[in-house]
């Protein structure tokens, strides 16, 4: 299945060891899954996290996320983070 588009499904904000606030962005892939019957149906497939500058963010578990090639650990308790 491929890829229909990439959406922004949201953003939360966490924080390294320093203080220094980062806000994290939300994407999911849109897969195309349509039939004869429903020729419009998409489901969401795999999610990503990036900073506001570009950075890739490794989810480690909830309210726990690394900055991939910094090695930035973050901690998050934004409601809205995964």
């Amino acid at each position: 299945m491929l890829a229909k588009e990439i959406r922004y499904t949201g953003s939360f904000e966490a924080v390294d060891k320093d203080g220094v606030v980062y806000k994290i962005n939300m994407f999911t892939e849109i897969l195309d899954v349509g039939t004869l019957s429903d020729p419009n149906a998409e489901i969401e497939g795999l999610k990503s996290l990036k900073t506001d500058n570009g950075h890739n963010v490794n989810y480690i578990k909830k309210g726990e996320y690394k900055i991939v090639g910094l090695e930035t650990m973050l901690r998050s308790d934004d409601p809205k983070a995964p």
